[in-house]
């Protein structure tokens, strides 16, 4: 091993990343996954910082721009994303060092907040480095009925946008779902997205998911699911909702065996949301972690765990 350097990085990194993040992520992380994070427009490129030894790199961590609104005013997170350190270099202290340059580039940028869902392994790091654990979702599921049929009026558009106005409620933490996060979360994201629609006069629902195969490792026995990434409505009425929720079963009747997603069930959406996924899973979901780079930011929103309004799609491995 030569001398490690900790560095931002720079185009001359991109063969080199991506064969790291290949052997760390076997079968998810590629070229066109890289594509997809890290190629964006100058003004929502990534924070991406590299250890490297000589022409190799031993380390790769990343941050993604999020816009969010609250009370009408738009804020700037950055969501820890893809990472990877090669195993001959770890416990070397890098890590520290990559989190400090990372929040040092985010604060010439004028980035408000640092965000992120990591797994167990490295959540006791990111505590250490200043981050706050917000609160923890709960995985919930909901069983499809097997005989249900699809009504005439479901629609999987591929060529999706939201075509509606989606009822949010301004006091709370939401993702900007404007028409470029559209086009870059669903339209260029290397994985397929099913979109189901349902629509009643003036209301309107969109369904955004995934399909899945889920294994059970201890009987090894796989069952075909749904994750929801995402639900969007004009309307909270009751019997439109029942109706929406029903046409999202029929499409997947005899196709799925449940459909899996996370949510805050203290807000309007949530609550919607809750009166169909009736299951609480013993697996905890996502843990949400937050640090304040912005000294504006007020933290009895931001650390107030009901005042998140998200949903599987604000991660980007979803």
């Amino acid at each position: 091993m030569g001398n490690v350097e900790v560095v931002e990085y720079r185009d001359e990194f991109r063969e080199s990343s991506i064969e790291l993040l290949k052997k760390a992520f076997p079968g998810s992380s590629d070229e066109a996954t890289f594509a997809w994070r890290f190629d964006t427009s100058e003004q929502n490129r990534p924070i991406i910082v590299c250890a490297v030894d000589g022409e190799k790199v031993v380390s790769f961590n990343s941050w993604i721009i999020w816009k969010f609104k609250v009370n009408e005013r738009v804020f700037i997170g950055y969501q820890s994303g893809e990472s990877a350190t090669d195993n001959n270099y770890r416990r070397m202290g890098i890590w520290g060092k990559v989190i400090s340059l990372g929040e040092k580039l985010a604060e010439e940028r004028g980035i408000d907040f640092f965000f992120g869902f990591p797994a167990a392994v490295s959540f006791g790091g990111f505590i250490k480095a200043g981050y706050h654990a917000v609160g923890t979702f709960d995985m919930m599921l909901h069983i499809i009925h097997p005989f249900l049929f699809r009504r005439a009026n479901a629609n999987q558009d591929v060529d999706y946008s939201f075509k509606h106005e989606h009822v949010s409620q301004n006091n709370l933490i939401s993702p900007i779902e404007d028409s470029e996060y559209i086009d870059w979360r669903y339209h260029r994201n290397p994985k397929h997205y099913m979109i189901i629609t349902h629509a009643e006069k003036q209301d309107n629902s969109t369904f955004v998911v995934r399909k899945n195969i889920y294994f059970n490792k201890r009987y090894k026995v796989s069952f075909p699911e749904i994750h929801l990434v995402d639900f969007c409505s004009n309307s909270f009425r009751g019997s439109f909702l029942n109706n929406s929720f029903r046409q999202l079963d029929a499409v997947f009747s005899r196709q799925a065996v449940w459909i899996k997603t996370f949510f805050n069930s203290k807000t309007e959406r949530g609550k919607s949301l809750r009166r169909y996924f009736g299951i609480i899973l013993r697996s905890k979901g996502p843990t949400l972690i937050f640090k304040k780079i912005s000294r504006d930011l007020d933290d009895d929103i931001f650390l107030n765990f009901n005042n998140w309004d998200i949903l599987p799609h604000v991660m980007d491995s979803y």
